[in-house]
Order: C-alpha cells, then structure tokens, then sequence
C-alpha cells in the first residue's frame, strides 16, 4: 500500500523522514547489540576470526591477475567487520586474535 505524495505538505514529509531515521536507528541498535553478543562468546569469536581468515584481511590480496580483483572484495567484507569490531567492541579484539592464534599455523 503506498501513500499519497502531497509535494506541498511539507511537516508530513518531515514527518515521514523522521520516522524513517528513527526505524533505520532502531534497526542500527538490533544490529549492534546482536554483533556483541556474537563477541561476547567464544565461540562467536571462533567465527568471527574464521570469517577473517577466509575474507582475507590478514593476508595480501595481489596475485597479479584478476583475481586480485575478487580478493579485494573479500578482504573488503573482512574490513567491514573488523571495523565493526572496533567501533562495537574494542576490548574483545585482542581476546579474539590471542584465543584463536593458538590454533592457527
């Protein structure tokens, strides 16, 4: 069901634009607060660094072909989550790189 646009109602369009940042903050917050409690478990951890490991972010991602070119946008995704990391649970970081370098060689 679509509303009527009226492009003269100037305070419904505002309206309208504040209940959409409102939801989109909401969403945000669901976001956030689902990313730590995957931190705050070990075994979220677990697969947060195997996320990591297979998006390439500690690696190099050249070949010199262009497979460089889908590398890039792995290691892109595995950015994005580390900058989640930093900005959602800074602390856990460190827990996350010390618990799972024991297992990797």
């Amino acid at each position: 069901m679509t509303e009527n646009f009226d492009p003269v109602d100037l305070v419904g369009q505002e309206q309208q634009a504040e209940r959409k940042q409102k939801d989109r903050k909401l969403n945000r917050d669901g976001q956030i607060e689902d990313f730590k409690w995957l931190m705050s478990d070990q075994r979220g951890r677990r697969f947060v660094y195997r996320l990591l490991e297979m998006t390439g972010v500690y690696r190099t991602s050249f070949t010199g072909n262009s497979t460089t070119f889908f590398n890039e946008g792995m290691r892109n995704v595995g950015l994005m989550v580390v900058n989640e990391i930093h900005e959602n649970t800074p602390d856990l970081y460190a827990t996350l790189i010390k618990e799972n370098s024991k297992n990797a060689t």
